[in-house]
């Protein structure tokens, strides 16, 4: 590249020019073979639905009964149906009715499963009991060795924030002459152990 594409900055937007040109080919050919490729299974379909595969099946013609089976299939519907809709949502135990006969309102139909919700009672009765007994110690205050037992965990609390502000204090007004002698003896003597 000469002083003047330097200059004018050409050579680099000749070199960009001819990279983007590349891709752009890559980008086409690729293109190309996923519309091939496209094509070609739409062709597939079209010549599967437009020739069904029939069985042929040949055989030679004797006289005789002929037997002619029907077969069909379809859904049956009831004239009439009615959805049931429980208060609670649970699992059918018992069924008091079949179907066809007659009801009328307040009949019992059906009854749910039970243990479920008596499972929930008893939960609930426990909670109540817990609450109950959570309230009644609340009530009647701390009892002495509470009291002391949370003392003593104060003043641990209180022994470990001091020694960690003295540490922190230590640490920040750096190492001291004593520290500084103890450690370049320990370097002399390790230079010497070699």
């Amino acid at each position: 590249m000469n002083s003047e594409q330097k200059a004018t900055g050409l050579g680099n937007r000749q070199a960009r020019g001819g990279a983007m040109r590349r891709r752009a080919g890559f980008v086409l050919v690729g293109l190309l073979i996923a519309a091939g490729v496209g094509g070609y299974f739409v062709w597939r379909s079209r010549i599967s639905q437009t020739t069904p595969e029939v069985g042929v099946r040949s055989t030679v013609a004797q006289r005789g009964s002929m037997v002619v089976a029907v077969t069909a299939s379809g859904q049956i519907e009831p004239r009439a149906s009615v959805g049931l809709n429980f208060e609670t949502p649970g699992r059918v135990s018992q069924v008091f009715v079949s179907p066809g006969d007659h009801v009328v309102v307040g009949d019992a139909l059906a009854r749910l499963d039970t243990a479920q919700l008596a499972l929930q009672v008893e939960q609930a009765e426990a909670g109540l009991e817990s609450a109950e007994a959570q309230l009644d110690q609340l009530q009647a205050g701390p009892q002495p060795e509470e009291i002391e037992q949370a003392k003593a965990s104060v003043r641990a609390a209180e022994a470990q924030a001091g020694a960690a502000q003295a540490n922190r204090d230590q640490l920040a007004s750096g190492p001291t002459e004593a520290e500084v002698a103890a450690a370049e003896a320990q370097v002399a003597q390790a230079w010497t152990a070699r």
